[in-house]
């Protein structure tokens, strides 16, 4: 490219000026029609640069030429999408080109023409704002964009952008226009109606008052900028009262938008501190908006997006640990128990939504609410927040006035999309909890009238399909609220209106024949439940009832003339839809079941399904109706025996399940028995010999009968008949061969397909053979093993269906099975993300039991790798020792058993993982859900996690004892020694060679449960065993190293051993002795479990307390201030007793006590002397579990979660100490803590610490192209003052000149090289100030011409030297156009650069050092010339 030097030769060749710019341009049209990135920024800023030269200096008849150029190019960077973006290249051309076109034109109206194809292009707010700031110079202060709406618009959406630029852009803009809005001159009328609304009353009262409510909003903005939380949160209260000033409760002469606020809000809820955001939530939830506010546009899209995304963070739900925000105690007043967080949230929203609703028209109170709802269900929730923001849903007022009956079908249908998109992998408690409440919110709100009948019928199925909604005895609340809502509110009590639509669903699906089974199941469901939901809350009249009842069993007349329906269909397809209907009500009216292995779990409310005979009391079906049913099913059976549909097989579920509930419910029907075995016949000859779907038909109905519990002919015959099938050599036999899955299959859905009717295939046979093994009583040894090895075989082929049963046989079968426990784990932890794990890991604990015996190490090695494995599954732990405690209680375990299994027992008594905080507020939530209790009925169907660690902890405790009634003293002692001696293993084992540890911290809690096993089972140990014991305590304590709680349970532990064995007590002096040579910090320890034995022993005599008194009363003045108050407090215990007991001491030691007594300072026992286990505590009075597991660690200020509930300590089995003692002194008890700080209102402080921000003068490169920065438009504050460093050499001070240069406005900073400003010590303290402060480079030996050229513009040369004639800086005037030499950092003012100065300054100085640093002079004296130049 033409070079500028060149073009200034030859400013009058015009070919050379067209040349340069048709080439420009040429450049610059390739680069706004390329798809490819940006170009180079140093090549773009030449060919800009070589446009302005051209520009500038072409002849006039051509400039018409190279503005019609220019125009082409600026009007071709705004050639984008609709909505879409500009990229940075564009932005650079259109701020040099622009500013250039109107510098060759003043008349060209090329400003307004762009401006307004940026608002037809509507280009998106980045480059909006991008744009505008690159030529605010142009657009300041008069043009009529910046008093539109659409320039707010793009404001506030810039102030809400995520990216930091373009929030920075958009208050740039805002404050200058704002400036411009309330100065004097400025008459202009605001379209947006943000600013002001009646134009000519502003102008005429121009306020000041608005501008300094602005100018607060700034600081707002600008601070929310910040990081540092102290700097944040002092600016919290005014946002408050811009609220006040928004909602005209200060005065009425001002206005303030509410969408500012809502701005300011949004900015706060995404701050990076969660304790800043959770505050920002409670003062907008608390916030008392006024109805014009509420009933706006910026309101609703307010509550849809920023509110919902904020309720979506789970960490929002943490505990405040600082208790600043949502106290419990504010908004549930008298509540005794504190609530979680979730809790307060959820009740602030509904609060928050009930005052707004109310407040505006109903019409509004219905848009914001529906709008509200379906934005929920759009989102894609976090677990935890979906939970409580479900709960604040169900708290809304049902009042009319306030929140109306408003939702419709796409309410339900949104909900329905949300519970089967998004809910599917939710923890099981919060998601039916979650589930629970969207619909109780749904059954409150819905619009019957604008409801149909097919959404709402899809809905109730949903609930119900996910055990939701379901139907028990007495009905559950939920049940009742739909029921009431179908009849009462949908069919207003109309049973004609319920039936027609009903029997018109059900007669449409008996003419589909051809519809599959599981939508014809579910298209008969949703028909049944309406009904059933309707005739419920009717308590099922009778009439109505018989009604129904002749819909599902009548029948067209067969006979009548043309009856072609009836003609053209069998006897399955005649009765299909009645059967189906049948099966549906048993479904409906029977409770579903809890799943399978998760007994573990802590349930709130019980539910007791129906049994069939009540379901067909309910629907009225006589004896006789239920044999025709029969009759009719085995009908059906045999149809789908003889078809090839593979629907058949579908089918002959659903009337197999029908069947065995109609047979086998304490019913007998031995007139149908010979039909009956006659169609297992059937089936047990085509199992064998049909086609792959008839065998699948076939097994299935000859599981059925397997099943048969009532002892007649019918189960006779079975039996006898399916003897013969343990007689096949390879036990099951295939569905399908290796050539038929080859070739048969022709898809990937029918490889699925089969592959599960295969496996099930080899399931259904295996429940056969196993009824059989359970039933036979001699089958011989061959049999059996040859049963295992193909137990073994099928858990490698088939898979997960048949995972459980394979292991139910292997414990039917009662075999050693070492190798099949092997493979049996595998496979196993194969499914342990699949429902089946837990069922199947239940029966595996049981075979493993069974196994105890014959294998003891094998078992208990896979019980310690079960356990491993309970660190990644949570819930194993629990499962397993449920298994061990019903083991053991049903005497089926010895105590040899327990001996092998010590190592799983004291994992358990020591088990309790830390959890991370996320999980902690699962959990948490879990226990807020089960304390519900029935009214929520999630609770009859999952159970909570909460209690589960403390359940192995109690239940190894209860296996424990289970063995220990049943044994002898020297066992009992034998095997606690054990214990105790594994406990000190899993002790080591977690500290390894730590000594010191964190309180609650894993390792603390860990040792606290061993100590605790301590105290529960020291009684147990006999004499011997109890020394023992003793000594290790004794040791574990003069090593001084324990937590409070810990040392606490092993003085507690050492006391009940000496108590129970005094002949030991005397030893207890040699380690006080000890424990005073060696460590004295444990001298407390020992003597308060010698204060402790004295004052409980009923053996005291008088020379053991004379000797406590002369061995106690010398620590009461250890310089140690904890040992000499304990050694206090235990004097004064010790001395109390010898007044009741021994008075010969105390007259000898009379003045011994007067001494101490006058040497104790009463304010410091005061505080050691308040602690409960000083003062209150008696190691066998409150020798329970209940204060060893709860009271006692509550009151060592241990974590909650670390402390037993009462209620599982009340399953504590009958022992040697008592569970509970209601008169315990504990209870009362409460911490010694610290109070806490009041909760403070946020000050309002008037002078706040604020972060300079200098939006008026900073524009990014993004802003302004690099070629023009420092151009006339981009002026600096000091245009005429010039500080010369290039006798500097030092990288950092030249940094920090350069950073208070571009602080203070200095004209231009000259350097002796510019490559100092890539130096990272220079770049370290000038943090980017390089980019903003013009930048001269004048060589040293250049300086003294440099200096002449300037005196020669006009400038002052000042020179900061000490000198003979200086003067003090504070006495100079200093001219306005200045040059500042600076000296070099040792040396100076060179002198032959000190004879070309005008004058020299110097700083008044009191110390003894010579000079102060160049960087410090520099600033000095930049701020004084500052200060006198300043308006």
């Amino acid at each position: 490219f033409t070079s500028t030097r060149d073009l200034t030769m030859e400013s009058n060749n015009s070919v050379a000026h067209i040349d340069s710019l048709t080439e420009s341009a040429q450049f610059l049209i390739e680069t706004l029609t390329s798809d490819s990135p940006d170009p180079d920024p140093d090549k773009l800023s030449k060919v800009l640069h070589t446009v302005q030269t051209v520009a500038l200096n072409i002849s006039v008849r051509d400039q018409e030429l190279v503005m019609l150029t220019i125009r082409s190019i600026l009007f071709r960077c705004v050639w984008v999408d609709e909505g879409g973006g500009l990229e940075r290249s564009r932005v650079n051309i259109i701020s040099t080109l622009l500013p250039l076109l109107r510098t060759i034109d003043k008349d060209d109206n090329v400003l307004e023409q762009f401006i307004d194809s940026l608002v037809e292009k509507k280009v998106n707010s980045e480059s909006w704002l991008s744009i505008l700031c690159s030529l605010s110079e142009e657009i300041f202060p008069n043009h009529p964009v910046l008093f539109s709406k659409y320039f707010w618009v793009q404001i506030q959406s810039g102030l809400t952008h995520e990216d930091n630029l373009p929030r920075k852009r958009a208050l740039y803009l805002m404050k200058r226009t704002i400036d411009t809005i309330f100065s004097s001159s400025c008459q202009a009328e605001d379209k947006s109606g943000l600013i002001f609304t009646d134009p000519t009353l502003f102008h005429r009262e121009k306020s000041f008052a608005g501008k300094e409510v602005f100018d607060t909003y700034f600081l707002i903005l600008e601070t929310l900028e910040e990081k540092q939380v102290h700097l944040v949160k002092q600016v919290l209260q005014k946002l408050q009262d811009l609220v006040k000033v928004s909602s005209n409760e200060l005065t009425s002469h001002q206005f303030f938008h509410s969408s500012w606020i809502l701005i300011a809000y949004l900015r706060l809820f995404k701050h990076p501190n969660i304790a800043l955001v959770r505050w920002g939530l409670e003062s907008f939830l608390n916030t008392d908006l006024d109805k014009s506010t509420i009933a706006s546009e910026n309101f609703i899209s307010f509550l849809c997006h920023p509110l919902m995304n904020v309720l979506n963070e789970t960490k929002l739900y943490g505990k405040d640990v600082e208790g600043n925000t949502f106290s419990s105690e504010v908004y549930f007043p008298g509540e005794p128990k504190e609530k979680v967080t979730g809790e307060i949230i959820a009740r602030t929203v509904s609060n928050f939504l009930n005052r707004c609703l109310q407040k505006v028209e109903v019409e509004d109170r219905s848009n914001i609410f529906r709008a509200f709802l379906t934005s929920s269900t759009l989102k894609s929730w976090g677990p935890l927040p979906l939970v409580w923001f479900s709960f604040a849903l169900v708290e809304l007022d049902p009042n009319p006035n306030v929140v109306p009956k408003c939702l419709t079908d796409v309410e339900m249908k949104n909900v329905r999309t949300l519970i089967d998109s998004h809910m599917v992998y939710q923890e099981p408690l919060l998601r039916g909890a979650a589930q629970a409440n969207l619909l109780t919110c749904l059954l409150l709100f819905l619009d019957p009238q604008q409801c149909s009948y097919e959404e709402l019928s899809s809905l109730l199925y949903t609930m119900w399909n996910r055990n939701v909604l379901f139907y028990a005895e007495p009905q559950n609340e939920i049940w009742k609220e739909a029921s009431s809502f179908v009849r009462n509110d949908f069919f207003k009590t109309d049973f004609e209106n319920v039936f027609s639509v009903t029997q018109g669903a059900l007669t449409e699906l008996r003419h589909q024949t051809s519809l599959n089974t599981r939508l014809t199941e579910m298209n008969v469901s949703k028909a049944n439940l309406v009904m059933i939901l309707f005739m419920s809350d009717e308590e099922f009249h009778p009439d109505h009832m018989k009604q129904y009842k002749d819909l599902i069993v009548g029948k067209e007349d067969i006979n009548r003339p043309y009856a072609s329906n009836r003609l053209n269909l069998n006897d399955e397809e005649w009765t299909r839809i009645e059967h189906f209907v049948l099966h549906s009500c048993s479904s409906i009216l029977k409770a579903p079941s809890r799943r399978s292995g998760k007994s573990f779990l802590h349930f709130s409310a019980e539910v007791t399904s129906l049994n069939m005979e009540r379901v067909l009391s309910i629907l009225l079906f006589t004896e006789q109706d239920r044999i025709d049913q029969i009759k009719s099913l085995k009908t059906s059976l045999e149809t789908c025996l003889k078809a090839s549909d593979i629907e058949n097989i579908f089918r002959t579920e659903l009337y197999i399940s029908l069947l065995s509930s109609l047979r086998m419910e304490n019913i007998i029907v031995s007139n149908e028995d010979a039909a009956l075995f006659e169609l297992f016949h059937q089936a047990f000859g085509i199992f064998s010999e049909g086609s792959m779907i008839q065998r699948v038909v076939a097994l299935k109905i000859v599981k059925m009968f397997s099943q048969l519990e009532d002892c007649n002919s019918l189960t006779s015959k079975v039996f006898n008949k399916l003897q013969t099938l343990l007689l096949n050599p390879k036990a099951t036999s295939t569905l399908m061969s290796e050539s038929e899955r080859e070739n048969d299959i022709q898809n990937r859905e029918e490889q699925k397909l089969w592959g599960r009717l295969s496996s099930e295939f080899q399931r259904d046979q295996l429940e056969i053979m196993n009824t059989l093994l359970s039933r036979s009583q001699n089958i011989g040894e061959p049999i059996k093993t040859r049963v295992l090895e193909k137990l073994q075989d099928t858990l490698e082929v088939d898979g997960k269906e048949c995972l459980v049963i394979c292991l139910d046989m292997a414990l039917t079968l009662g075999l050693p099975c070492e190798q099949f426990l092997d493979v049996g784990k595998r496979f196993i932890f194969e499914f342990r993300k699949n429902e089946i794990f837990w069922p199947a890991l239940e029966s595996f604990v049981r075979l493993c039991l069974e196994n105890l015996e014959a294998s003891p190490t094998v078992v208990r090695n896979i019980f310690l790798d079960l356990i491993c494995e309970a660190e990644n599954v949570s819930g194993i732990f629990p499962l397993l020792i449920e298994q061990l405690e019903n083991f053991f209680k049903s005497n089926k375990g010895s105590s040899d058993h327990l001996v092998n299994l010590l190592p799983v027992i004291a994992k358990a008594l020591t088990f309790g993982p830390v959890y991370r905080k996320d999980q902690k507020l699962v959990t948490d939530t879990n226990q807020v859900i089960h304390s519900l209790g029935t009214t929520n009925v999630v609770n009859y169907i999952e159970g909570s996690d909460h209690l589960m660690d403390a359940r192995v902890r109690i239940g190894a405790i209860n296996i424990v004892l289970a063995v220990v009634q049943l044994s002898s003293k020297q066992t009992i002692s034998t095997f606690i020694m054990k214990l105790f001696s594994e406990l000190q293993r899993i002790n080591v084992e977690i500290t390894g060679k730590r000594i010191r540890h964190f309180e609650n911290s894993l390792i603390h809690k860990v040792r606290q449960r061993v100590y605790q096993c301590y105290v529960m089972f020291a009684p147990l140990l006999g004499s011997k065993e109890s020394e023992s014991v003793l000594s290790e305590l004794c040791k574990e304590l003069l090593n001084h190293s324990q937590q409070t709680s810990v040392r606490y349970y092993c003085e507690w532990a050492a006391s009940i051993i000496l108590l129970k064995n005094n002949q030991f007590f005397n030893g207890m002096w040699d380690w006080l002795n000890k424990s005073a040579a060696e460590k004295i910090g444990s001298i407390p320890s020992f003597l308060v479990i010698i204060t402790q034995y004295l004052s409980l022993s009923k053996d005291t005599d008088q020379d053991a307390l004379e000797q406590a008194i002369k061995e106690i009363s010398p620590w009461c003045m250890a310089q140690h201030f904890a040992t000499r108050i304990v050694a206090q407090i235990c004097f004064r215990k010790i001395w109390k007793i010898c007044e009741d007991t021994a008075l010969d001491v105390v007259q000898k030691y009379a003045v011994l006590k007067d001494c101490i007594a006058k040497s104790v300072n009463p304010g410091n026992s005061d505080k050691i002397s308040e602690d409960f286990y000083l003062t209150i505590f008696d190691p066998l009075a409150h020798l329970t579990f209940d204060d060893i597991l709860f009271e006692f660690p509550r009151l060592c200020e241990i974590s909650e979660d670390e402390l037993i509930p009462k209620s599982l300590i009340e399953s504590i089995s009958k022992s040697h100490i008592p569970t509970q003692n209601p008169g315990s002194t504990l209870l009362g008890c409460t911490k010694d803590k610290m109070a806490k700080q009041a909760n403070k209102e946020l000050a309002s402080n008037q002078n706040v610490q604020k972060k300079i921000t200098p939006w008026k003068s900073m524009l990014t490169d993004s802003d302004i192209g690099t070629s023009n920065r420092f151009s006339d438009k981009s002026s600096r504050a000091h245009e005429d003052l010039v500080v010369i460093a290039s006798l500097i050499d030092k990288a950092p001070n030249l940094g920090g000149l350069c950073r208070t240069s571009e602080i203070l406005g200095v004209g231009s900073l000259v350097l002796h090289s510019k490559s100092v400003i890539k130096d990272k010590e220079f770049t370290s303290v000038s943090v980017t100030a390089e980019n903003w402060v013009p930048i001269v480079e004048c060589a040293t030996h250049k300086l003294e011409q440099f200096l002449l050229e300037k005196k020669r513009e006009g400038f002052t040369i000042v020179a900061v030297e000490q000198a003979k004639e200086s003067i003090m800086l504070q006495e100079y005037k200093f001219p306005k156009k200045c040059v500042f030499l600076l000296g070099k950092e040792k040396e100076g003012v060179p002198v032959e650069l000190l004879n070309q100065v005008d004058v020299c300054i110097e700083i008044p100085q009191s110390g003894l050092i010579r000079s102060f640093n160049v960087h410090v002079t520099g600033a000095l004296v930049l701020w004084e010339y500052v200060k006198q130049h300043s308006k």
